[in-house]
């Protein structure tokens, strides 16, 4: 039985982390990996996590308020830790989630001038990303290596899109984790970013679907699956008509939000105009 599980998240929803096998594998194990620690400037962070784990403090809030609100993920992630007993780990890798410019793009970042070259600039940006994620992954390693030197049960959790490329490195030191998934289908954060971890192309359809669920993502975990269903249904066509009436609808402040501008709205309209 292996002795490190890797649960595969999006991060986002407190509903992740009340996962029935990630609830089973944290009572199960000893000590708990929380990657991307050191995004968050403080020296005694990890002391912090373990005070939470013993009871000894009830929330670690106050350095992140002064960052950002709180994500529900963030959140409810202190709600396991506390009082659990467990021994925390943090993931101190060189290459944290400040390190590069993030890929998430505002709609006024060349669209509305270039499409091409807006698009060609996005997938700079997700190669930027893809890197970043292999440097951390490859300085997980380490760290796994070395907790797993005693008799450990080590519990982590990452990104989904890491899946395949942590797995494969893993592969290469003779260590196979448990793999849990939150999701069984492969999100638009997954189509596009894994591939590039492993070196290997990208549709252009792809990175149009990843940017339709960016700039529609919902805070209710059952409306962005809808919204991550709706992108893979489409055509690049449509893709594209959408981003360009998005954008449009934006640039000249007209009062439409972007969720009354639908993909179907607009596929409707590409099939009503004249050819």
């Amino acid at each position: 039985m292996s002795r490190l599980t890797i649960y595969f998240t999006l991060h986002r929803f407190r509903s992740e982390l009340r996962n029935e096998d990630f609830l089973r594998a944290f009572q199960d194990c000893d000590s708990f990996l929380v990657e991307a620690a050191d995004q968050w400037p403080s020296d005694d962070w990890q002391d912090q996590y373990n005070e939470l784990s013993q009871g000894r403090r009830d929330t670690l809030g106050g350095v992140i308020e002064n960052l950002l609100p709180p994500l529900p993920f963030q959140r409810e992630l202190e709600c396991r830790i506390y009082c659990s007993g467990k021994k925390i780990v943090l993931e101190h890798s060189r290459f944290s989630s400040n390190a590069t410019p993030r890929d998430y793009i505002d709609p006024f970042s060349g669209f509305q001038k270039d499409f091409d070259e807006a698009l060609t600039q996005y997938k700079v940006r997700c190669q930027e990303t893809a890197t970043r994620m292999v440097q951390q992954d490859r300085d997980l390693l380490g760290l796994i290596e070395n907790q797993l030197k005693g008799e450990v049960r080590l519990l982590t959790f990452r990104g989904a899109a890491h899946q395949n490329w942590i797995c494969e490195l893993l592969e290469s030191r003779n260590i196979k984790p448990k793999v849990i998934r939150f999701l069984p289908r492969k999100t638009s954060d997954e189509r596009v970013l894994e591939p590039l971890t492993l070196g290997e192309k990208v549709s252009d359809v792809e990175y149009l679907k990843r940017i339709y669920v960016q700039w529609n993502a919902k805070e209710e975990l059952e409306k962005h699956l809808e919204v991550e269903a709706q992108a893979e249904a489409v055509t690049d066509t449509s893709l594209r008509a959408w981003i360009v009436s998005y954008v449009a609808c934006i640039h000249s402040l007209q009062p439409t939000r972007r969720t009354d501008l639908s993909l179907r709205d607009t596929s409707r309209s590409l099939k009503n105009s004249p050819r």
